[in-house]
């Protein structure tokens, strides 16, 4: 994410393009994106706080816990923001900092308990689309907790469906 000095208000709501979803759920539209944007799993949103700081975000680098930022992301990111929104040139950019995405292996979030840990329910993994899905995962989760029959079918969801049975652990495997 990159941060602008504070302005007058210059937008209202929050602008953001199809990019990274395109990238991510239509495959056969690669071709369209440059090498870099693929890498990068660019795409943009723009949005400006009460205080008048303009937010651009983002990329999807998949980078473990490395919370740096790179020049080549805030680049891509100011060039390709600056392009839809001309009056982002004339703005002092101050500062930039990155936030993590928990995702699984799968692309989907884990909803539900686990038979590892009783009593422990999953919410998490739901990448970039955590705030969006946050109602329905709200509701969700409650309703599993309190036994309630789920709104949607939650199985597909279930954080089992990445646990590896014992017997094909090994001592050196990260994922456990």
């Amino acid at each position: 994410m990159v941060v602008t000095e504070a302005v007058a208000p210059m937008i209202r709501g929050v602008m953001s393009s199809a990019a990274f979803m395109a990238m991510k759920f239509y495959p056969d539209m690669l071709d369209c994106f440059s090498e870099k944007s693929k890498k990068l799993g660019h795409g943009f949103a723009i949005e400006q706080t009460r205080e008048g700081t303009v937010l651009l975000s983002f990329t999807n680098e998949f980078a473990g816990f490395d919370k740096r930022t790179t020049m080549e992301a805030i680049e891509l990111l100011i060039k390709e923001t600056c392009r839809f929104v001309p009056r982002l040139r004339n703005l002092h950019f101050i500062r930039s900092f990155a936030g993590f995405r928990p995702y699984t292996p799968d692309n989907f979030p884990m909803i539900g308990p686990t038979a590892h840990l009783e009593g422990f329910y999953f919410a998490a993994g739901h990448e970039g689309g955590g705030i969006a899905l946050t109602p329905i995962t709200g509701l969700l989760i409650s309703e599993i907790i309190c036994g309630e029959e789920p709104s949607i079918t939650w199985e597909p969801l279930a954080p089992d469906r990445l646990v590896k049975p014992l017997g094909s652990w090994i001592a050196a495997d990260p994922l456990i």
